[in-house]
C-alpha cells in the first residue's frame, strides 16, 4: 500500500510500496466525483473545460479519442503540439483555465472528470492572442465575463466564426459557454 501521508490513498498500516500511490490534483483534490461532457465536431475546435482533472496528462484525458486514431492533433496557444500518430508530446499536461485546439477524425464526447475549478481561478493571459478556457457550468454573458479585462480587451473571438468587439460595439457571441474554448486579444 502506499504509505506517503501526502497521498491520497495513504495507508498507515501498510507495507511500503510507493508505485500505489495516487497523489491529489493540481487541484488539491483527490476525488473525481464530477465530469464534464465536453461534443467535438469532426475537423477542427475549440475547447476547455471547468474541470480540474485528477490526472492532467494529456495522454490519460484523451485516451478515449485516440480509440480508432479519432485524435488527430492537439495544439495550444504557443503552438506547442500532441500529435499521437507520430509519437509528439509537447503538451504534457492540461492547463487549467486555457483552450485547446483539437483535430477529430470523427465527432466524439470528450469526458473529463476531476474536482471543480472555482470560476475565478487565475488565468494567466498575454499581450496579444492567447487562448482562454470557460470555468463556469453555465452560459453567461460574455460583457460580464470580460468586464474586468476592458481596459486591455480588443477582442474575443469562438470557433464559430462569432466575435465580440467592444470597440465597435459588436457582440455576436452573446453568452460564454461552457466547453467552448475562445481566442482573445489583449493590448
Amino acid at each position: 500500500g502506499c504509505t506517503d501521508e501526502t497521498a491520497c490513498n495513504y495507508c498507515e498500516e501498510c507495507v511500503s510500496d510507493e508505485t500505489l500511490c495516487v497523489y491529489p490534483s493540481a487541484c488539491g483534490d483527490c476525488e473525481s466525483e464530477f465530469t464534464q461532457n465536453i461534443n467535438l465536431s469532426s475537423g477542427w475546435s475549440l475547447f476547455s473545460t471547468y474541470i480540474c482533472p485528477l490526472n492532467s496528462e494529456i495522454e490519460t484525458i484523451m485516451a478515449d479519442l485516440l480509440i480508432d486514431n479519432n485524435l488527430i492533433i492537439m495544439k495550444d496557444e504557443l503552438g506547442n503540439v500532441y500529435w499521437p500518430e507520430y509519437g509528439v508530446n509537447q503538451l504534457d499536461t492540461i492547463v487549467n483555465g486555457k483552450a485547446y485546439l483539437i483535430r477529430l477524425e470523427n465527432d466524439a464526447t470528450l469526458n473529463i472528470s476531476g474536482g471543480l475549478l472555482d470560476y475565478d481561478y487565475p488565468i494567466n493571459l498575454y499581450g496579444g492572442w492567447s487562448y482562454l478556457g470557460y470555468l463556469h457550468q453555465s452560459p453567461n454573458s460574455i460583457i460580464n465575463m470580460m468586464t474586468q479585462l476592458d481596459d486591455n480587451l480588443i477582442i474575443v473571438k469562438d470557433w464559430n466564426e462569432n466575435v465580440y468587439w467592444p470597440m465597435y460595439g459588436i457582440n455576436t457571441i452573446v453568452n460564454m459557454s461552457p466547453g467552448e474554448g475562445y481566442i482573445i486579444k489583449l493590448e
